[in-house]
Parts: structure tokens; C-alpha cells; sequence
């Protein structure tokens, strides 16, 4: 499955591995079930060489279906979206899922945190 997200983990310096998107993961999207994981943003600063921000994702799928993504968090003050897809996330039987359902509560993940 094209993404747009890479599942190789960084190089040997911290710097995405070559090839890689500076967003990764070690979510496999192919996989039957449920995953809570992270989408990593590398980032690097003066102050930090080489670090990443986590964005919480959550990843259900069962069997061939069509191919669904909710998000919220864009904005961080609008935290409506971001509690009901928490609670989606906790409470979701992935047998209720025909498909594959990726679930991103905070998509901009320090605007959340603030």
C-alpha cells in the first residue's frame, strides 16, 4: 500500500533513511487488526540535532473493504473531534470493521498538546 509514510526507521545519524519520507512509522497498513502506534515527523532544531514529533494513530483492519481516514486535531483548540475519536479508538471492535479505518486524533499533534 502506498502511504506516503515509510516504514524504515532512520539512518545511522538520525536523518531519515535514503529514499525514506521524513514521516514514519512502524504501523504495517497491510495488517490484519488492530495497531496503536505513532506517525513520526522528524524534526531537528539547534537545540536537537535529530528528534521527531509523535502523532497518535490507530490502524483497524479487517479483511477487503474500502479504505476510510479520520482526522482530527488539525486545529488544537478544537477538541471535539479529537475526544470522540479517542474514545472510537478505545472502544472499537475491529470484527464491526469491513475495510481498513485509520483513526489520527491529533494530526497536529503540538497545537493538541497546548
Amino acid at each position: 500500500m502506498t502511504t506516503g509514510v515509510s516504514n524504515k526507521a532512520e539512518g545511522s545519524r538520525g536523518e531519515p533513511a535514503k529514499g525514506a519520507s521524513r514521516i514514519w512509522t512502524d504501523i504495517d497498513f497491510d495488517k490484519e487488526g488492530a495497531q496503536f502506534g505513532y506517525f513520526r515527523l522528524n524534526v531537528s532544531s539547534h537545540g536537537r540535532v535529530s528528534s521527531f514529533v509523535p502523532i497518535p494513530v490507530a490502524v483497524f483492519k479487517n479483511g477487503t473493504g474500502p479504505r476510510i481516514l479520520l482526522l482530527g486535531g488539525v486545529h488544537g483548540d478544537e477538541f471535539e473531534g479529537q475526544v470522540m475519536l479517542m474514545k472510537l479508538m478505545r472502544t472499537l471492535d475491529v470484527a464491526n470493521v469491513r475495510g481498513q479505518l485509520i483513526i489520527m486524533s491529533a494530526a497536529n499533534a503540538p497545537a493538541a498538546a497546548r
